[in-house]
């Protein structure tokens, strides 16, 4: 019996992803955080391969909304929204939960990309560097419109920008 690619896809690659620059009064994106937004998505559609699928899971805030489709565009990706991934000071991450969601994605896609906040962007690659990869792993600041990406074959911990 010959399986689909679908049937045995493992993702190997993660990207967590912060929304561009935004302005505070309309919490859209700016000139600039569309720029930043783009160039993260052509750094990330190099690492795709030919019949490789990306899918995206953006909080629902705008500028993380906006950043979402920008990347899905370029990756030709689907994109999810989840209350979730939205993080401030009356939203508390909640990694355990994040992570779940992460760990539903291992089957959909070979890139995974998560576009979340200042909160999730800092806490997550350490987080999942330590329950995945098995490595400790300094957290460094990834500021809007940045990338850490999670190299689950090589092991590694990347940041883009």
């Amino acid at each position: 019996m010959i399986m689909s690619a679908e049937a045995i896809r493992e993702m190997s690659k993660l990207a967590i992803v912060r929304h561009g620059d935004y302005s505070f009064t309309t919490d859209r994106l700016t000139p600039r955080g569309w720029e930043q937004i783009y160039n993260i998505g052509e750094q990330l559609k190099t690492r795709l391969k030919k019949n490789q699928v990306a899918h995206i899971l953006t909080s629902p805030e705008k500028r993380a909304e906006e950043s979402a489709r920008i990347l899905a565009d370029i990756l030709k990706a689907p994109v999810e929204e989840h209350e979730l991934l939205y993080s401030d000071g009356s939203h508390p991450e909640d990694l355990d939960e994040a992570y779940k969601l992460i760990q539903a994605l291992r089957s959909k896609a070979d890139l995974g990309v998560v576009v979340t906040h200042m909160e999730y962007a800092n806490s997550l690659p350490s987080f999942i560097g330590e329950k995945d990869l098995g490595i400790s792993h300094y957290p460094r600041e990834v500021r809007k419109g940045e990338a850490a990406l999670i190299d689950y074959i090589s092991k590694r911990i990347t940041y883009l920008r």
